[in-house]
C-alpha cells in the first residue's frame, strides 16, 4: 500500500481577501472554500508557470441572499 503524502496549500480568496487552505485531490485540482464570503476556487496547474483559477460564487446556493 502506498504512503499518501497531503500537503496543504494556501492561496488568498480573489474575492474578498481571506487566505484560504486547501488540498489536493487526486487528479491535481486543488479546491479551495472561502469560510467568509463561501467563494469555491478551483486551482489547476497546466504547467510549472501556469495556474488556472476557476471561481464560483456560493449565492446560488442560498438563493442570492448572501
Amino acid at each position: 500500500m502506498k504512503d499518501l503524502e497531503v500537503q496543504a496549500l494556501q492561496m488568498y480568496c480573489p474575492n474578498c481577501g481571506q487566505l484560504n487552505v486547501g488540498f489536493m485531490s487526486a487528479d491535481g485540482k486543488i479546491k479551495y472554500q472561502c469560510s467568509r464570503c463561501y467563494t469555491v476556487s478551483v486551482r489547476v496547474r497546466k504547467s510549472r508557470r501556469h495556474d488556472v483559477i476557476d471561481v464560483f460564487d456560493r449565492s446560488d446556493e442560498f438563493g442570492g441572499l448572501v
